[in-house]
């Protein structure tokens, strides 16, 4: 799901809690080397997408790779965390 909203990512993680999903980021770099195109220069410097890999909890499944947000406040775009 994307999340690169700020000022609406806290209520949008509090809403995935609330339904009982388990939310992990996911920042994926905009430029892969391995592109389909195969082009070579990266026109994007280091953007990267915000998103979060959203899984219902009844699934039990743990993602252990990716970081798990507990704490809706947190925004990794945000200085100072």
């Amino acid at each position: 799901m994307e999340n690169d909203r700020q000022e609406k990512s806290k209520n949008l993680i509090e809403y995935l809690h609330s339904i009982e999903y388990k939310t992990y980021w996911d920042l994926p770099a905009l430029y892969s080397k391995g592109n389909f195109n195969q082009k070579k220069e990266n026109i994007f410097g280091n953007i990267v997408s915000v998103n979060m890999l959203c899984i219902h909890q009844s699934l039990g499944i743990n993602v252990t790779a990716m970081r798990e947000e507990n704490d809706p406040n947190f925004h990794p775009m945000r200085k100072n965390g």
